[in-house]
């Protein structure tokens, strides 16, 4: 019998990762020196197929990752879910614009849970969804109410068998919506404060949790959303989806989409092809206002 398994990194302690195989038998091992490069956090990250030498316990090898994403940082990605709440906290649409930053330089495919739908009318739910399908036409949304259970059966049809990130503000009700998905109490739910209005954060580490065919990393909640670093400005137009048929089609190659004439960018902004807000949420990083 081969010393050499094959396993999916699913949590890392102080040095330790926690790994599981196809059979569900789990480990505790150790990075091989070999494969450590100093103070780098991206040596080896919670998602990662790693090959295992059981009788050493150590991990001796990383295979290519599919992707890898850096906020939070997990590799080898179906989907990242944003859960956010239509109200009780309001919903945000430029922190989801500034997380969907982080996803899309990537390529992954997003799906945006709403949850809390029972907290509004009919109206007010189809002016939202209607407003997110003019904004952001390439990921899915999928509307929920975790305490009318509706939409809970079509969201798990929806991720069955994918790797699924799950992200979000503290207190938008990720915690239980994981009780709900995988049928298990076992992660404790937090509360809304009254005063700030804010979500008590009740996951501290990512976790991997798999029941059912529904397979989630569920990522601490965060109340701040940074901007991805980057050394030229042109690396952020190639973070919106929308943009990415027409940039080789301006008249400057060069072209930023500020100022310069014959831009396809600002055209499809004018003929409504291209979301208004969203561009000017693209000029607003490229012209460093702050956000």
């Amino acid at each position: 019998m081969s010393n050499i398994v094959k396993a999916k990194i699913i949590e890392k302690i102080q040095g330790f990762y926690e790994a599981v195989d196809d059979n569900n038998n789990k480990f505790t091992v150790k990075l091989r020196g070999t494969l450590k490069k100093t103070n780098d956090k991206l040596n080896c990250v919670i998602g990662d197929i790693v090959q295992i030498d059981v009788e050493d316990n150590v991990i001796i090898g990383i295979e290519k990752r599919n992707n890898l994403l850096l906020r939070p940082l997990i590799s080898n990605v179906d989907y990242v879910a944003f859960v956010c709440s239509i109200k009780d906290p309001d919903f945000d649409i430029i922190n989801l614009y500034k997380n969907l930053l982080w996803v899309d330089r990537e390529n992954i495919n997003t799906i945006l849970i709403l949850n809390k739908i029972d907290l509004v009318d009919d109206k007010e739910l189809e002016d939202i969804l209607k407003l997110l399908s003019q904004k952001l036409k390439h990921i899915k949304v999928i509307a929920i109410s975790i305490k009318k259970n509706i939409g809970i059966d079509k969201l798990k049809e929806y991720i069955e068998n994918k790797n699924i990130v799950l992200s979000g503000v503290s207190g938008v009700g990720k915690s239980i919506l994981v009780n709900k998905l995988l049928d298990i109490e076992e992660l404790e739910v937090g509360e809304i404060s009254k005063k700030t209005k804010k979500g008590k954060n009740t996951t501290i580490n990512t976790r991997y949790l798999e029941k059912n065919k529904i397979k989630i990393y569920d990522t601490p909640g965060y109340s701040a959303v940074a901007i991805p670093d980057y050394t030229d400005k042109k690396e952020i137009m190639t973070w919106f989806p929308e943009f990415k048929n027409y940039l080789s089609l301006c008249k400057f190659r060069d072209c930023l989409h500020i100022k310069e004439p014959s831009c396809i960018i600002k055209f499809k902004v004018s003929e409504g092809e291209i979301d208004k807000d969203r561009y000017e949420f693209y000029k607003t990083l490229v012209e460093n206002k702050g956000i």
